[in-house]
């Protein structure tokens, strides 16, 4: 049941949550394969891309999880999200992982020039549907996501949701990363960690180190059961594994980075004399990876915070203002609406926040939930009322948008149906559940901003 309740929590997550990326370090253009049909990402040549299959990836307590980063310090650490609500991207193209009927995954390209969406393999003649492809990734209990940083793409699963999972599909289960060219050429395990280990929040990369929020789970006397979470540095190139100390906060996870700093955040649930059920909320502080300082931003707060690069932002309805804070200098300016919100009960962001915009969510008595756009450099709200041909009954037809492209441009969907995926399970039988199948397109920001449907369609290639 846990499975179908997680299943069924993504597949609302996507149809809910309006799309988002955040940019990631530029890669080469990928090169036009002739006949309209685009050619996958270059691959890495060199030492890089002949490492050999199935390196060990080795660990190293630390201090502070970047402590081994060396020529990296000065390099500033970018928030990746964790392929939510679908993908991620660079500044040539956007790579999705896509379950196929059987569960199993095809991680998918889309390129912004030529307009195209492909499968990451080469070969015309390909099924997309073995080992002997590129594009696929068997499925092992756990969603995961395809994520581009500088030459290369890590395709991550994220770890068992329950233990069944690994009697099911064993290694396959655990948490681990593969490492490939951006045309998905050279794939070898980058790192796979125990099955009492699993990834939770949100993933952030310097120019050598990929940071995640590990949760472990270990057995203590007395049957008990102790949760902790720890920040991991993985070495982009070997796997090899920097720690930081464990943490016991609630919840802990990656939501943001600025400078060298991961912004983090926590629950608070802490109830005494002092404090109250009204005072619970969300803590955010940030970490040092190079010295494993621990800095508070704010105390317990309600809900309603998003970072957007160095900055931590808070819609504040009753002064119809954003607010921005600076993580690295504490400075704090706030950026009027401009408009009456006053009939709204709240209004929360949804999803990471893009280069220049929030996606958020409006909430009036009543009424069925709006969607908006909120301008990170002038505070003004756009409201959202463009729909898309979407299944009879959807409760949400807004044009979701995936990633910012650049300054000028959206990559959104024009349409989306359902189709039905059946996961195995450990008695021989499937769990059928639907998902979203999107057709992708191009959109102007200001064509969004404006409710004008002026999509550029995004052309399928392959079966």
């Amino acid at each position: 049941m846990k499975k179908l309740f997680c299943a069924v929590c993504l597949f609302a997550l996507v149809l809910s949550c309006a799309g988002c990326t955040v940019p990631v370090p530029p890669a080469q253009n990928a090169q036009d394969g002739g006949a309209g049909m685009p050619a996958p990402p270059p691959a890495v040549s060199g030492a890089a891309a002949g490492a050999a299959p199935g390196a060990e990836a080795s660990s190293a307590e630390a201090s502070s999880a970047g402590a081994s980063s060396g020529g990296a310090a000065e390099t500033p650490i970018r928030y990746l999200g964790q392929g939510e609500p679908l993908g991620d991207g660079n500044e040539a193209g956007y790579y999705y992982l896509s379950h196929r009927e059987d569960g199993s995954f095809n991680i998918k390209y889309v390129d912004y020039a030529s307009c195209t969406e492909i499968y990451l393999c080469s070969r015309p003649e390909c099924a997309h549907d073995n080992e002997s492809c590129t594009a696929w990734r068997p499925y092992g209990g756990s969603e995961g996501c395809a994520v581009p940083v500088g030459d290369h793409l890590y395709t991550m699963f994220y770890g068992p949701l329950r233990p069944e999972e690994l009697a099911v599909f064993g290694e396959l289960a655990k948490m681990h990363i593969e490492i490939s060219g951006l045309d998905g050429s050279g794939a070898r395990e980058l790192v796979s960690l125990p099955a009492s280990e699993s990834l939770h929040d949100g993933i952030a990369a310097d120019a050598q180190h990929l940071y995640m929020t590990i949760e472990t789970v270990e057995k203590i006397e007395d049957d008990g059961t102790r949760y902790f979470r720890q920040i991991y540095a993985v070495d982009l190139q070997d796997g090899s594994i920097s720690k930081s100390a464990p943490m016991e906060q609630n919840n802990l996870g990656i939501v943001g980075a600025a400078g060298r700093k991961l912004i983090l955040r926590y629950y608070d649930v802490t109830l005494d004399e002092t404090h109250s059920l009204a005072d619970m909320g969300d803590v955010y502080c940030t970490y040092d990876v190079d010295t494993g300082e621990l800095h508070a931003l704010t105390g317990s707060v309600p809900a309603g915070y998003i970072c957007a690069g160095e900055y931590l932002c808070r819609i504040d309805r009753e002064q119809a203002c954003l607010q921005k804070m600076n993580v690295l200098t504490g400075e704090t300016v706030s950026l009027p609406f401009g408009r009456d919100l006053s009939r709204y009960e709240d209004i929360r962001p949804s999803c990471s926040a893009m280069p220049d915009y929030i996606l958020i969510l409006l909430y009036e008595p009543d009424q069925p939930v709006q969607h908006g756009l909120l301008s990170l450099e002038t505070g003004e709200i756009f409201l959202r009322t463009m729909e898309i041909e979407a299944p009879e009954g959807s409760h949400d037809k807004t044009a979701p948008i995936f990633a910012q492209i650049d300054e000028k441009t959206f990559l959104t969907a024009r349409s989306y149906a359902n189709r039905v995926v059946q996961f195995p399970l450990g008695d021989g039988g499937a769990l059928g559940l639907p998902y979203p199948e999107y057709e992708l397109a191009l959109l102007p920001v200001e064509s969004c901003l404006a409710n004008r449907p002026d999509f550029t369609p995004i052309q399928k290639v392959g079966p």
